[in-house]
């Protein structure tokens, strides 16, 4: 079978599999970011895992794709105020797209969380999620 008769998706699940199979475990997230990038274009990205609590989300696994660490060293003490993160929660599943200039109220906290979504390029936000109510992960 072609590329083309294939097509973009059947494209991407082979990328996938073939990613899944010849790729270190390692490497694996970014190999599959690169198969997903054709369809849908992005500067940069994070993949993680946590667990719902009562405080907020608690991070246990997180993949930075062209994202430094010190952006997430920035947003540990603001992360309350991620109103995109946070409109997702208890959704079995959902993908929501926000801009970051709109997140949030004027008050000085969340002038500094835009700040930080700014001073690291995140403007234009896209999450997925898959919660597991049973867990809260």
């Amino acid at each position: 079978m072609t590329k083309h008769e294939l097509g973009e998706w059947g494209t991407l699940v082979l990328g996938l599999y073939r990613a899944s199979h010849e790729t270190a475990l390692e490497e694996f997230q970014d190999a599959a970011l690169a198969c997903v990038r054709p369809l849908v274009s992005f500067d940069a990205s994070m993949w993680g895992t946590a667990t719902l609590t009562d405080q907020g989300i608690d991070i246990h696994t997180l993949h930075l794709h062209r994202k430094s660490p010190e952006m997430m060293a920035e947003y540990e003490p603001l992360k309350d105020l991620d109103d995109a993160a946070i409109s997702l929660i208890g959704l079995p599943r959902a993908t929501r797209s926000f801009d970051s200039d709109l997140l949030g109220g004027p008050d000085e906290r969340r002038r500094e969380f835009r700040d930080v979504l700014r001073r690291h390029d995140q403007n234009h936000i896209l999450i997925t999620t898959r919660h597991d109510p049973a867990t809260r992960f």
